[in-house]
């Protein structure tokens, strides 16, 4: 008899109304507030697409991860209030989330065999990406010009990269490449100081 009460016990728990009404209730309050967050983030990605206002690539990455954390979240809730309805969504987001990632939040990388110091003089001609534009015109007033530049030597883009991942330093840099407004020399100044 006692386990025929836990039974019953058990099975009313597992199945009661308000059991199923509350978590369902919980389920679609999670719903609204991934909803909310995601019109915050297409709302800011709308922003910085129609505002004739300079940000770095960063503040779109910062808004678009803002929106892919938020999707996920809808479709779990959208799964706790309805299991089984919508079995294609969650992979349905997942190829979307790669595709534009792959072809729109690209960031172009540094090509790993490239070296970590150049001498001046021996840039090749296509050099601004692996030197940067100062190095590289001045490698080519030297070789195209023929006019005299210091002797001198690069840290390539590759270096830089090794820095900056040794020390940790990309998420930081990306958080305050995000909140750069370029047309504003106060943003300019507080960024420099950080």
């Amino acid at each position: 008899m006692p386990l025929l009460n836990d039974l019953a016990r058990l099975f009313y728990w597992t199945f009661s109304p308000e059991k199923i009404l509350r978590e369902t209730y919980q389920a679609f309050r999670a719903l609204l507030d991934a909803d909310h967050a995601c019109h915050e983030q297409v709302a800011a990605l709308e922003t910085l697409y129609h505002e004739d206002k300079h940000v770095d690539f960063f503040a779109v990455i910062r808004a678009y991860e803002a929106l892919a954390r938020a999707v996920p979240r809808m479709i779990q809730s959208l799964e706790s209030m309805a299991p089984g309805a919508y079995p294609q969504l969650a992979a349905i987001s997942a190829r979307m989330d790669s595709a534009i990632r792959a072809e729109s939040l690209h960031i172009d990388t540094v090509d790993p065999s490239s070296p970590l110091v150049l001498p001046l003089d021996s840039l090749p001609s296509s050099a601004e990406k692996l030197a940067g534009g100062k190095a590289a015109n001045l490698s080519r007033i030297k070789t195209e010009a023929g006019l005299p530049v210091p002797q001198g030597f690069v840290i390539t883009a590759r270096a830089y990269d090794f820095f900056c991942e040794a020390n940790h330093l990309f998420p930081k840099i990306a958080d305050l490449l995000a909140e750069l407004d370029i047309d504003s020399p106060a943003s300019l100044e507080r960024l420099r100081m950080a």
